[in-house]
């Protein structure tokens, strides 16, 4: 068996490796899009219009505004689970903490299933906000929900 070689590890070192850990998981040598808008998944883009995505890439995105100018045309409704869950991760924590309320009632007066992404999405925004009780909720629901289950095992031939 082979020894590890005993080396003091300084404080500069320890520091350097728990940067590396905190460090955003963003790729370095992707490239952003240039408008917070272009993030968006293209029905969202589509249905906002000009005037919504001023919204999105205003210095501070005004993503109450947002869902509003979707209500006004037309809601979620037509879109897919997918959308929606483009839509959420664009929105800051904060921002998704207070607004999922109002997406989920959003999603369901589209007859939009959430999936576990979207709970997902949900959860992390009420996690970074220190809610956990939140999160809790959110889980429970999440199970109760036909999309957050498992499917069913398939059937074995006889």
């Amino acid at each position: 068996m082979q020894e590890l070689p005993k080396e003091d590890v300084t404080e500069e070192e320890k520091d350097k490796a728990y940067a590396a850990l905190m460090a955003p998981d963003e790729s370095l040598f992707l490239p952003k899009p240039s408008e917070p808008a272009e993030r968006l998944p293209a029905p969202i883009r589509d249905r906002l219009g000009g005037s919504g995505l001023e919204l999105v890439n205003a210095e501070v995105p005004e993503w109450k505004l947002v869902l509003a100018k979707l209500e006004e045309t037309g809601g979620l409704g037509g879109l897919d689970t997918g959308a929606v869950n483009g839509l959420l991760s664009c929105i800051e924590l904060a921002q998704r903490v207070e607004l999922t309320p109002r997406i989920f009632e959003m999603m369901e007066a589209a007859k939009i299933e959430p999936d576990t992404l979207t709970y997902d999405l949900a959860m992390v925004a009420q996690a970074g906000m220190r809610n956990p009780i939140k999160v809790k909720q959110l889980f429970k629901r999440m199970k109760k929900s036909t999309s957050g289950q498992p499917p069913p095992p398939p059937l074995m031939p006889h």
